[in-house]
């Protein structure tokens, strides 16, 4: 495990009641924002979070339908996502072998994920508890705005710890499952976020 993994693993466990705090201070306090970007792109229906790491966005796809589960794999994010769930329900798995039936979802949502994400089985599991006409929206790929020492040093640490789902063959690799995608770009009070937003045809 390299130095920035170990990092990313020590926010989710040891030290995951600083989570908010370090997410605030690298996006210049849009981390939430960009979160709800995928708000606009989603479907009505039941809806998925894979990730939901402290649960900011559980109390509003909650808001926008009666079931909404979010599936995380830290107890130490599940703990801080208890109190924020707001009717959401929430559930201790991995996203390569989530515990739903076929076809349950028409939303499946995750914002800035981990590298779970490009595993073939995430992948299929998406595939598989999407409904037909439903969508897979992902959050990533953020740019702070500015030409400030600290902007330059954030933006430079994403190029070099994390590449757009954009950039990579995920998104072709998504097409056996019958995801077709649309990027779309967010912009927030201090800069932007990009949302792949994938819909199963039938």
């Amino acid at each position: 495990m390299s130095l920035v993994q170990r990092g990313f693993h020590s926010l989710y466990t040891a030290f995951a009641p600083g989570y908010d705090l370090v997410a605030w201070v690298v996006s210049k306090g849009d981390w939430q924002a960009w979160g709800r970007a995928s708000l606009a792109h989603l479907e009505s229906g039941p809806i998925l979070e894979l990730g939901s790491g402290p649960g900011h966005l559980l109390p509003h796809l909650a808001a926008a339908h009666p079931v909404a589960v979010g599936v995380e794999l830290s107890p130490a994010m599940l703990r801080l996502a208890q109190g924020r769930r707001d009717g959401a329900s929430l559930v201790c798995a991995r996203a390569q072998a989530l515990p739903f039936g076929d076809a349950v979802f028409r939303s499946v949502v995750s914002t800035f994920p981990a590298p779970y994400i490009v595993h073939p089985d995430t992948l299929a599991e998406i595939g598989r508890v999407l409904a037909d006409g439903g969508r897979l929206i992902v959050v990533d790929d953020a740019i702070l705005a500015g030409a400030d020492p600290w902007t330059w040093i954030v933006n430079l640490a994403y190029r070099l710890t994390a590449r757009s789902l954009a950039d990579t063959l995920w998104a072709q690799r998504a097409a056996a499952h019958r995801l077709r995608f649309t990027h779309y770009r967010h912009v927030s009070p201090h800069g932007s976020v990009a949302a792949l937003v994938g819909e199963k045809v039938p």
